[in-house]
């Protein structure tokens, strides 16, 4: 049986240096090896989705916490269930992952912004060579967000590795609605650690020290470099 991994991307902020651009830039790449079953994983979040009355609810953790789409009537118990039952899930899945962050602030214009974008995605690749190369075939799952990331990620993981690309939706895949929770919560840990927290993010994790001593402290045993 070929030995296959699965990368799923998700992203924040835009390209934008104008108006109300985002001051950060960051994607997340989810790896999972699909010889590692998540079945059981993905039946246990199902079922407790089903529990809260949201049977094959498609989970968008910031428009969670942020209170918008149809999250909008939804109280914060609730609202706070569905995350804490991502945060679970990311507990017990076989998966690593990295997140690339810019600051747009050291990089002054949209082109500089993906050269360096480019570059250090293409040094990751080359840096952990070892552990794509056990895989014979690689699959990229993105929703095409962006059509800039789109296009960087498809010529730099081509030039050095041979992948094969997927669109796909977000209620498609459990864990791009993964990879979806740790962006957005990356996220959040940057601007928290640059005295940068919206109202909603502070309204949300409203218990003292949860955010960095339940969700970050998790999140840190999946980075790429704690268990590859």
């Amino acid at each position: 049986m070929q030995k296959r991994l699965s990368i799923f991307v998700d992203e924040s902020g835009d390209f934008g240096y104008s108006g109300e651009a985002s001051r950060y830039y960051i994607f997340t790449l989810l790896f999972h090896n699909q010889a590692e079953s998540i079945n059981k994983s993905v039946a246990k979040l199902d079922e407790k989705l089903i529990v809260m009355g949201l049977p094959e609810h498609c989970i968008h953790s910031g428009a969670i916490i942020r209170r918008e789409s149809h999250y909008k009537n939804m109280g914060i118990n609730r609202r706070r269930k569905i995350i804490h039952a991502m945060r679970n899930f990311a507990r017990n899945v076989p998966v690593i992952y990295h997140t690339f962050i810019f600051d747009k602030d050291r990089y002054h214009s949209y082109e500089i912004l993906l050269k360096q974008l480019a570059k250090e995605l293409g040094s990751f690749i080359q840096n952990k060579y070892v552990y794509f190369a056990k895989f014979e075939k690689i699959i990229l799952y993105y929703d095409n967000g962006q059509t800039d990331l789109g296009m960087i990620l498809n010529t730099v993981f081509n030039t050095l590795l041979n992948i094969e690309t997927r669109k796909i939706y977000p209620e498609q895949y459990r864990l791009f609605q993964l990879a979806d929770y740790i962006c957005t919560l990356e996220l959040i840990n940057l601007k928290k650690e640059n005295k940068m927290s919206s109202s909603s993010e502070i309204h949300f994790f409203y218990k003292p020290r949860e955010f960095s001593k339940l969700f970050m402290k998790d999140l840190r045993k999946l980075r790429f470099d704690s268990k590859s």
